[in-house]
């Protein structure tokens, strides 16, 4: 089993996107967890505030078969590259860390994000 934490966001219908990647990622990892969910600021686009959270816990799954679930848990949620031109993101999911290894690197040092993982921290041993 590999730990794994993923960073989650929308804005657009955010709460009911979240709900449905929420239920859809329960749907393929036993055990998923989620942090509670915050709105922020977006950062590099011109669009609403995004709701944001993290997944997190233990999944059997490779690296690139939670890469995979990621992106059509996107796709379930209505994301395409055309509302993403207009700066509508339905739905965005990014893998933070994958066994020992980090990801998008930069996402880390958002507020929202290093509060939750000094939480997961405390509670986890992340």
């Amino acid at each position: 089993m590999k730990r794994f934490i993923l960073a989650i966001g929308s804005n657009y219908k955010q709460s009911e996107n979240i709900e449905n990647a929420k239920n859809y990622l329960h749907g393929i990892i036993d055990g998923i967890c989620f942090t509670k969910f915050e709105y922020t600021a977006p950062i590099g686009i011109d669009g609403d505030w995004f709701l944001n959270g993290l997944a997190y816990g233990e999944t059997d799954l490779s690296y690139d078969n939670l890469l995979y679930h990621t992106k059509e848990t996107e796709k379930y949620c209505g994301n395409s590259r055309d509302l993403r031109k207009k700066n509508i993101i339905m739905m965005d999911i990014d893998i933070l860390l994958y066994d020992t290894k980090k990801y998008h690197e930069d996402d880390w040092n958002r507020e929202y994000i290093k509060n939750e993982i000094k939480r997961l921290n405390t509670l986890l041993k992340y």
